[in-house]
């Protein structure tokens, strides 16, 4: 990975190990072959010399609490001022993060806002359409809607709100 990338100091190191494997759709979304077949424009340009505007919105995509990113973003910010093509996507790119990051810190509200039923049984099936539970014949219990705290792990319990069972 280029210079430019998060290493040891961020919650992924995409400067070790296989980075392509570390998110999702990596071969699309990390600088390139995958990423220049997307973005024509690249093509042929090794990573380290991809413009600042490229890094940005990578970095934006799948590190976007990191100080490379910070450090992109004053970059760009002081290039848009000068080019209206620039300021247009920087703008689009900050929205992009500013909803990723509103998401993420939300995350935790939109599971917990509403009643919740503490319910026990013993897993009859499990896939990826949900859990079935023996106590509980014909219901299935989908995974998107299960809540749960480390405490609850561990004592093996799972809240279910309400409107989601």
């Amino acid at each position: 990975m280029p210079s430019w990338m998060p290493g040891s100091d961020y919650m992924t190191d995409f400067r070790k190990g296989d980075p392509y494997v570390k998110v999702d759709q990596g071969y699309a979304r990390l600088p390139g072959a995958g990423y220049e077949a997307i973005h024509p424009e690249l093509k042929g340009l090794d990573p380290e010399d991809y413009p600042h505007i490229a890094r940005l919105r990578i970095l934006g995509d799948i590190a976007p609490y990191s100080r490379e990113y910070q450090r992109e973003a004053g970059i760009v910010r002081h290039q848009a001022a000068k080019d209206d093509e620039v300021r247009a996507e920087y703008e689009r790119i900050q929205e992009q993060v500013r909803q990723t990051k509103e998401s993420t810190l939300q995350t935790g509200q939109r599971h917990f806002n509403a009643p919740v039923d503490t319910i026990e049984g013993t897993v009859k099936r499990a896939s990826v359409a949900g859990l079935e539970l023996e106590e509980y014949p014909g219901r299935t219990f989908h995974l998107s809607s299960v809540g749960s705290s480390m405490a609850d792990l561990v004592g093996g319990t799972w809240c279910l709100p309400r409107a989601h069972t």
